[in-house]
């Protein structure tokens, strides 16, 4: 997974979305997998106070693994990453798509995931996501 962290003026995370979800597709899942899938919030809150050497971005990107899924929608998948997100302080993350979001999807994420979004190409596929 292309997760990389750009020390610009503003720390930026670049998720691939569109490569994490064939990750998601070839993942093994263990019955304790799915447990933590349908309970994600347990995890994180849990796993929030342990303190760890890894960067946020790669944190971003292990806990994504365990808490995002192929079978929720994307729009619900990209608010729990904005929730995971914010756990790890993350402010900005620019997020690369398979494809262009419906206005009516980017209004509901920006609504439940407290942020603002900005489409960074013409075809919408590049997206600037600014957590509130």
């Amino acid at each position: 997974m292309e997760t990389v962290l750009n020390t610009s003026e503003q720390e930026l995370i670049i998720f691939d979305y569109t490569h994490f979800l064939s990750l998601l597709c070839h993942q093994k899942w263990t019955f304790i997998d799915f447990i933590q899938s349908l309970v994600p919030s347990f995890e994180m809150n849990i796993k929030s106070n342990i303190s760890s050497p890894i960067s946020p971005a790669e944190k971003l990107h292990k806990e994504a693994l365990k808490v995002l899924s192929s079978s929720a929608s994307d729009t619900q998948n990209i608010i729990r990453l904005l929730f995971l997100s914010r756990n790890e302080d993350i402010q900005g993350l620019v997020l690369l798509l398979p494809f262009a979001l419906e206005p009516e999807q980017v209004k509901l994420i920006e609504r439940k995931g407290k942020c603002k979004i900005e489409k960074q190409n013409d075809n919408g596929e590049r997206l600037l996501i600014t957590l509130e």
